[in-house]
């Protein structure tokens, strides 16, 4: 939802007018938002995963 809501205040939901065309649109551009923001957010994790762990070895 949080995905939608952003491209929707970027007014890319409606670029594509209305109805079919604007309806796959915006699930393309909802998916595509998930995909990024789930890979994004596993490098993140993994990178403090990584530092957390070399931390405690390092003691």
């Amino acid at each position: 939802m949080v995905i939608y809501r952003v491209a929707e205040r970027l007014g890319m939901v409606t670029v594509a007018g209305n109805g079919l065309v604007q309806y796959i649109v915006t699930v393309t551009i909802v998916l595509c938002g998930t995909v990024l923001l789930a890979v994004t957010l596993r490098k993140i994790i993994g990178l403090m995963e990584t530092k957390i762990c070399y931390k405690t070895t390092e003691d």
